[in-house]
């Protein structure tokens, strides 16, 4: 049930975004650069939200250093 909301609310943001992208495209084609602009913030945006980029390698190396530490109450008798 909330995979089917999510896929609808998915569904329903590629939509609003294909009715930004098709005034953007219409104020890009006449040489708007705030228009192209648009396009690819709004074409990148659709792109992410079908899942067409590959996934990205990311190399992760950790390295952890053993502290020693002593907790005392306060109390130095």
């Amino acid at each position: 049930e909330n995979w089917e909301k999510i896929e609808e609310m998915r569904q329903e943001e590629v939509e609003r975004l294909r009715a930004m992208l098709t005034v953007a495209t219409s104020a890009a084609i006449k040489g708007d650069l705030g228009g192209v602009r648009e396009v690819r913030a709004i074409s990148d945006q659709l792109a992410k939200l079908n899942g067409l980029y590959a996934p990205v390698r990311q190399d992760v190396n950790l390295t952890s250093d053993i502290i020693k530490v002593t907790l005392t109450n306060g109390d130095d008798s």
